[in-house]
């Protein structure tokens, strides 16, 4: 499950960084509580030694702002992805995503911050 997810998100990654940058905001309180929630697990499975969990959230976090618009859990999930990455050695990808994660902070949900 872990690179499946890992290789979907890299799938359904725009080449152009603007394409997520400028995607509509999340709209379904439902899945952005979900969000809210699977980013609150990263630090905990992080404390208990469950590290091999993180990316399969990173992986559905991705896929939901991918699918259904960016919310103040965008950048996160963008930088928690990144890390992720690093496993495979793709620096490229994980500057990538940490540059957009720290654009979309800046610009866009600076008031969520």
């Amino acid at each position: 499950h872990i690179v499946s997810g890992i290789m979907k998100v890299k799938r359904a990654l725009p080449e152009n960084d603007d394409a997520i940058f400028n995607a509509p905001e999340m709209t379904n309180r439902r899945l952005i509580a979900i969000q809210r929630h699977l980013t609150s697990l990263v630090p905990i499975l992080y404390f208990l030694n469950q590290q091999e969990l993180i990316p399969v959230i990173t992986s559905r976090l991705m896929m939901m702002s991918l699918q259904h618009g960016t919310s103040q859990y965008t950048p996160l999930s963008l930088s928690l992805f990144a890390f992720s990455m690093t496993v495979s050695m793709d620096f490229a990808l994980c500057n990538r995503l940490t540059r957009l994660a720290t654009r979309m902070m800046i610009e866009r949900f600076k008031e969520d911050a």
